[in-house]
This record gives C-alpha cells, sequence and structure tokens, in this order.
C-alpha cells in the first residue's frame, strides 16, 4: 500500500478490541452506532491500528470460537492497518523477537544513532501496511493452524507467570560473589526441604497464583524436577568455585558476568541470552558482538526488564502480563499505545526514572471505556 503522509500508529490493548467487536456485532443498534463511532473517529483522526503476532497470539487464545473470529473480523473492517515484518520466523507478522533482533543488528551496524533514530530508522524497516481485510486474508491460515493445533498452550504461559510470580524474591537479591564462599549442599541435605519447599509453592501458587490456573501439583512437580536436575549438573562440576561452577552449568562464559551482580541480574542476562540464540540464527549475529554491549543499549529489551521488575511486584500473577509485558516494549514503534491503568502507571515510573524514555511521554494512555479514548488521544 502507498502512504501520502506518514500514519499516526495506534496500538490497541485486546480488552478494547473485545469491547469494541462485541457492540460491533451486537444486534443492539446502540451498541453498534456505539462501535461505528468508534470506528469513525479512528479513521478521522488519521490514525492506523498497529498489531503485532502478540496481539494475534492474545486473540487466538480464547477458548471461545465465535469470539475469536469475531475480533479478527473486526480487524478485517479497518480501512488501513500496519503491522510488524517477520524477519527471523517463517511467519507473515513479526513479534517482540524480530523488534530485538532489528535493534541488535542496527546497533552493531550504526552504534552511534541515537535512540530516536533507532527507533524511527526500525519503524521504517520493520512496519508495512495493507487494508485491515488483506491483513487478516495474509494471516488467515496462520491463524487457522495455530488454533486447529492448539499451539498457543495458555495454562503453560499462566504456569510460567505464577512460577515465577510467587517464588522467593529475595533471592534475586543476593550477590554472585556470595558464591564464592558458599557450598552445595548434598543430596541428602536437600531431599529434606524439598518437600518443605513444595508445599509452600503450592501454597503460594493456590493464594497468589494465576486465578484459571489448573493443576497446582504437577506444575510444582515439574518446577521441582528441574530445578534438581540443575543442581545435579552441578555437582557433576568440579576443580572450581561454586561460583565458576554455577556459571558453567548455566552456560554462562565469566567474561560477561561481574561477581557483584545478583540474582536477578544473572537471570535477566540468561534471558536475553537464549533470545539471542534465536535471534543470532535467524539474522546470522555473532553473540560476541551482541554481548560486548550493555543489554539496556536495545530499548524493547530493556523496556521489557523493566515492566518485568514492577510487575513481580504486583500481589497476584495474571498469565495475561506475559504479552503485557511484550505489547509494552512494543511502546516505541507506536505512536499511542492503549493499555491498562497499572501498565500506565509502570511507564509513568520508568519515564521519570530514565530520561531517555521521555520521547514516550503522552504516548501511553488507558482508557476503560472505548467510547472516551478518542477524547483521549
Amino acid at each position: 500500500m502507498t502512504l501520502i503522509a506518514k500514519p499516526k500508529l495506534i496500538a490497541i490493548d485486546n480488552s478494547i478490541l473485545g469491547k469494541v467487536s462485541k457492540d460491533f456485532y451486537s444486534k443492539n443498534l446502540e451498541n453498534q452506532t456505539k462501535a461505528l463511532d468508534f470506528f469513525n473517529s479512528i479513521k478521522s483522526q488519521g490514525l492506523v491500528p498497529l498489531f503485532c503476532f502478540h496481539h494475534i497470539a492474545e486473540i487466538l487464545q480464547h477458548e471461545n470460537e465465535n469470539i475469536v473470529s469475531d475480533k479478527l473480523s473486526l480487524i478485517a473492517n479497518f480501512p488501513q492497518v500496519a503491522w510488524v515484518k517477520s524477519i527471523s520466523q517463517n511467519l507473515s507478522i513479526g513479534s517482540i523477537i524480530d523488534i530485538q533482533g532489528a535493534e541488535i543488528k542496527k546497533v552493531i551496524s550504526s552504534p552511534s544513532l541515537s535512540l530516536r533514530e533507532l527507533i524511527e530508522t526500525i519503524r521504517d524497516e520493520l512496519i508495512t501496511y495493507s487494508t485491515g481485510s488483506d491483513f487478516i486474508e495474509m494471516i488467515g491460515p496462520e491463524c487457522y493452524v495455530i488454533r486447529e493445533m492448539n499451539l498457543i498452550d495458555i495454562q503453560k504461559g499462566k504456569a510460567v507467570d505464577s512460577i515465577s510470580h510467587v517464588r522467593d524474591p529475595d533471592i534475586d537479591k543476593v550477590k554472585l560473589s556470595v558464591l564464592k564462599k558458599s557450598r552445595l549442599k548434598t543430596n541428602d541435605e536437600v531431599l529434606g526441604s524439598f518437600e518443605t519447599l513444595k508445599n509452600k509453592y503450592l501454597s503460594e501458587l493456590h493464594e497468589r497464583g494465576d486465578r484459571k490456573l489448573e493443576g497446582h501439583d504437577r506444575i510444582v512437580s515439574s518446577f521441582l524436577h528441574d530445578v534438581w536436575g540443575f543442581g545435579e549438573k552441578l555437582h557433576k562440576q568440579s576443580g572450581n568455585s561454586l561460583y565458576i561452577n554455577f556459571l558453567n552449568t548455566l552456560g554462562i562464559d565469566k567474561k560477561y558476568v561481574n561477581e557483584n551482580w545478583t540474582v536477578g541480574e544473572l537471570g535477566y542476562f540468561a534471558i536475553f541470552k537464549e533470545k539471542l540464540k534465536v535471534i543470532s540464527r535467524s539474522l546470522s549475529l555473532n553473540e560476541e558482538d551482541v554481548l560486548k554491549y550493555p543489554l539496556s543499549t536495545f530499548p524493547s529489551w530493556h523496556i521489557w526488564v523493566e515492566l518485568d521488575k514492577r510487575i513481580r511486584k504486583e500481589k497476584y500473577a495474571h498469565g495475561s502480563n506475559i504479552i503485557d509485558k511484550y505489547l509494552g516494549a512494543f511502546s516505541l514503534y507506536a505512536d499511542i499505545l492503549v493499555v491498562d491503568k497499572r501498565i500506565k502507571e509502570y511507564f509513568k515510573q520508568i519515564i521519570r526514572r530514565e530520561d531517555k524514555f521521555s520521547l514516550l511521554k503522552g504516548k501511553i494512555i488507558k482508557s476503560s471505556d472505548y467510547s472516551k479514548m478518542p477524547r483521549n488521544l
């Protein structure tokens, strides 16, 4: 699609799309009118809805086939939409991996770019446009396969978020240097505490885990089985300090790590490194070239981390937090990002703390009633 002027991109929260969809296909004329007014307002303000894989994945997760169909049909009714191109995966529409991959590649090739220049360059490279109907026609076959083969495991997402949410946050504050003075417990010592640990996790999951999480006992057992497996790998390491053995078991070279890091900081580094494996294979990048930069150099990753730190402090886990963090990192490439109240507050905190993200001021809006949203834009 040929563009006459640069469009203003708006990333709309899935809950808002759901409400608009419900009214758009309602038999109630007043509700239909409300939804049509929303469409007309988006169009009259020159706004173009922006999508990535995570928007579509969240829609496809819904168990009701009619609701999924209505939401996709709603998107097809937009006269123009924008989406992230996939450069690293065999999909029509890109994800946060594509955005982070593009950022990494551009930083390596042009390290002197300012944050604003980096964002503008990647936006021009990754964002493409079409009618809503053409977009849905393009992704339709993939949506069908994802639904039919149940490729999006909703319960897995809830389990991952819940386990990570209820674990002891104090562990994240421990400095890695402590490992240099510590010893690894024997299997017998650990066995004695595993039943207590299992009961603690079960209690925490029931109290603070995702409300729709199923199979608590199975999830905790699987998690502790992985913990035990990691411990066994540690026991097989020898001849070095627990600090070095710990890093070796994680597959992390000590040259990338500072012993004054906390366990939490190492955890984020390990997550980034796993993502980097996927990105490096797809974009033919050298990991060493990437890891010589502070991870905060890559803006969407940094936003993801800062949101994760704040979401972890919430009392209850929600499986949707995973997508919320992905879409939050998407904020850099939209002109307007519609979020819920808590995510907007987290962005306010991030902007206050880091001046470089002041470019996000005015871009993050909250709205629970979509009929009031246009006046907030």
